[in-house]
């Protein structure tokens, strides 16, 4: 049964997609379930899970990640976004799949001014076309930030999700990977059954 803060987080988007159509149409800006919180919240519910473990709404690891035995991160990072009702476009098994998506959309931060928000992507070790890992932001308090991970420490398959606690700054390096960039998410889509 998936736990307290997922089924809200999914009854939240269910609220959005039947409340943002009314309040468009009445001329005033659309409502939206705070999907920044509700990555966190999915992500956080997940934290220990294995790639192959029960997730906390019910199914079996992320993705397909479980079944083809890859790096899992971006799989992860995808899955959670997806299931807040953010747009997964083009994201794929790759973490530098996230470097692409916010180049496309707009919404890529490599700035060392600008200061990550929850629900953000971080892209780890940028390089010609490859990283090495990405995370989503869980909370950001002084510089410091703290992020979800998938794919964290062990092998793919004994790998779990997991924190890790940093500073919040492109080019500075959390658990020994640098920080290449941060991600925004783009909008909120419809959710249906």
């Amino acid at each position: 049964m998936p736990s307290t803060a997922a089924r809200r987080a999914l009854n939240a988007c269910l609220a959005t997609a039947i409340i943002a159509p009314v309040v468009a149409l009445a001329g005033a800006p659309a409502a939206q379930a705070d999907g920044r919180t509700i990555v966190s919240d999915l992500a956080r519910d997940n934290l220990g899970t294995t790639v192959c473990g029960k997730n906390s709404l019910g199914g079996t690891g992320y993705l397909s990640s479980c079944r083809t035995k890859h790096a899992w991160c971006a799989d992860f990072a995808t899955w959670v976004w997806k299931r807040a009702g953010l747009r997964t476009d083009k994201l794929t098994s790759a973490a530098a799949s996230f470097y692409r998506y916010g180049q496309r959309n707009g919404t890529l931060h490599t700035d060392p001014g600008y200061v990550p928000q929850v629900g953000d992507a971080v892209v780890f070790e940028y390089r010609n076309g490859w990283a090495e890992h990405v995370a989503l932001v869980d909370s950001v308090e002084n510089g410091t930030m703290t992020t979800i991970n998938g794919n964290s420490g062990g092998t793919t398959t004994t790998s779990t999700v997991a924190e890790e606690t940093g500073p919040a700054v492109v080019g500075e390096v959390v658990a020994g990977q640098r920080i290449s960039a941060f991600v925004s998410p783009v909008g909120r889509v419809r959710v249906s059954g």
